[in-house]
């Protein structure tokens, strides 16, 4: 009975395997590690990951054990390869700098505007980011959609984005 309640405690506290792992039949002592140093504002693939054994080895708390998780999020800082990844390395990848030029639309029904603003700060998809119009030179917030593309959103278009896909804290 005793070995039975160590053995379910070892269970849960074990990290989830990723899919790769799980498939290619690894130990549970496999972790993710990067497979090559990386720069700051990398994209990460899976070709950029690896499994290691982490058997005798202190691994931080929150080292993350899912591979989707990762791939297409971009690093923070410089990381060497063999380093675990965190939640606090990664981040959005930057799709829009500050200083760039973005084109911004406005769209209800009937009627379509677009215009070019310069952003004011870096932003990922889904950020809400301060934008200067080109023409106006006023200040206007708009949710980026893509590179170097942004929409001012209504009341509308924000409960419909709302029902689709979260706002990933990005609301100011």
């Amino acid at each position: 009975m005793r070995i039975g309640v160590i053995a379910l405690a070892l269970l849960v506290a074990l990290p989830a395997l990723t899919q790769n792992a799980m498939a290619a039949g690894t130990d549970p002592e496999s972790r993710i590690v990067l497979a090559r140093d990386v720069r700051a504002d990398d994209i990460l693939t899976e070709a950029d990951l690896t499994l290691v054994n982490a058997a005798g080895r202190r691994w931080p708390i929150d080292a993350i054990d899912d591979a989707s998780a990762i791939v297409g999020m971009a690093a923070k800082r410089r990381m060497p390869a063999g380093e675990p990844l965190r939640p606090l390395d990664l981040r959005r990848p930057i799709v829009v700098r500050k200083g760039d030029f973005v084109v911004v639309s406005y769209e209800t029904a009937g009627l379509s505007l677009t215009a070019h603003a310069r952003a004011m700060e870096n932003a990922s998809k889904g950020d809400v980011i301060s934008l200067v119009n080109n023409q106006s030179h006023r200040s206007i917030e708009a949710r980026v959609v893509g590179p170097n593309r942004a929409i001012i959103e209504t009341q509308a278009t924000i409960g419909a984005t709302s029902s689709a896909e979260p706002a990933n804290g990005a609301a100011r």
